[in-house]
């Protein structure tokens, strides 16, 4: 048997058993301590006294006594190499501990416990996140394969619509007419959710795509516009638009679509009033789209509510609307994947503002997959 090795006379080996942050105690075969350093009461709360008076059983967590009481039947024949339990603090808390202890030595067992309470919590938080994103990544290929499901049918059921009512042929009188265009109207809708819901699966999948070329920005701020036409004049809303030559290098297709969700919701809560839309050039070389309406507006208390996944802000004074609640969500993801980014402010009753700031051409690596959402 090795000997211990000689200490220098200046050196005490208890200072070891006094200032270690494990926890050390000496104990028998009944279920009491004997003995305890000051650790535990650094670490529990408890002191020497308190520990060795009761059985060390009164201190652990219930839902792991029957295990801690067959741990230490096996040190009877064994060290105990390796256990976690939980101990009560005495402010009524509790912390894991992780166990290591010699089989008796004279009727004595010799354990040592260490703290793993903050280990522990961050294990936990990290399998959460890890179960959190599997859900949301399996939600996520649940959805963008439904979407492709209904994208074709749909396509197919609007081809129908359109024919039928532009038919020079078709003897439809004002009711039929007035039937067919509502379900133009709503099977419009659920296209447009269906493609939003497909564009939300691909960002939180981190496999959005841009493709860059060169955006004329007037062409296409026109060409908005004059989507948003009828809209418009149906709400008896006047569009007015300012901005200068700025060739961008963007992706036209996102930046197009970013647009028209801020111009529809817009419109849609101004009605009788205006929306305007202004384009001005960043120092940067960038540009910054403000759109502007004097509108509803949105409750200040809310405001950061809005980027939100399926948050809606209808309110009494506007007609409720169809979609989602995804634009905007959409909006400002296709925004910081362009290397910009949208904003918005807005005062209950006074109108809104939302401001599209872009590059004039993404970073480096735009047109790689983004990185997921949840990190």
């Amino acid at each position: 048997m090795l000997e211990p090795p000689a200490l220098p006379g200046t050196i005490d080996p208890w200072q070891f058993y006094y200032h270690t942050n494990d926890l050390m105690v000496i104990g028998n075969l009944g279920g009491r301590f004997l003995a305890t350093n000051p650790a535990w009461e650094r670490t529990l709360g408890w002191t020497e006294a308190e520990l060795t008076s009761r059985p060390w059983s009164d201190f652990v967590h219930p839902d792991d006594l029957a295990s801690s009481q067959a741990a230490a039947g096996r040190l009877e024949g064994e060290d105990l190499l390796f256990f976690e339990n939980r101990f009560r603090t005495r402010d009524g808390g509790w912390r894991h501990l992780a166990w290591h202890a010699t089989r008796p030595i004279d009727g004595h067992t010799y354990g040592v416990a260490r703290d793993i309470t903050f280990q522990h919590h961050a294990y936990e938080a990290q399998r959460s996140l890890r179960h959190a994103t599997e859900s949301s990544s399996r939600k996520s290929q649940f959805v963008a394969m439904t979407s492709h499901e209904m994208i074709t049918p749909l396509n197919a059921l609007l081809g129908f619509l359109h024919r039928v009512l532009d038919h020079p042929s078709a003897q439809l009188d004002h009711r039929d007419r007035a039937n067919l265009l509502s379900a133009l109207r709503n099977g419009l809708a659920l296209e447009q959710l269906t493609r939003d819901l497909l564009d939300l699966s691909k960002v939180e999948a981190g496999r959005l795509e841009l493709h860059l070329s060169e955006v004329d920005l007037p062409t296409l701020i026109e060409e908005v516009l004059a989507d948003v036409g009828d809209a418009a004049n149906t709400n008896a809303v006047t569009l007015t638009s300012t901005c200068p030559p700025l060739p961008l290098h963007t992706d036209r297709a996102r930046v197009r679509q970013i647009l028209l969700n801020l111009l529809r919701n817009a419109v849609a809560f101004s009605a009788g009033g205006t929306v305007r839309l202004d384009a001005t050039i960043e120092p940067h070389g960038g540009v910054t789209i403000a759109i502007t309406d004097d509108g509803v507006g949105v409750d200040p208390a809310r405001l950061s509510q809005i980027f939100e996944p399926y948050f809606r802000w209808d309110s009494a004074k506007t007609p409720s609307r169809p979609g989602a609640g995804l634009g905007l969500t959409i909006s400002r993801h296709f925004a910081r994947a362009l290397g910009g980014d949208l904003v918005a402010n807005s005062v209950s009753g006074s109108g809104s503002t939302f401001s599209l700031t872009l590059p004039p051409q993404p970073p480096a690596g735009a047109t790689m997959p983004l990185p997921r959402l949840d990190g």
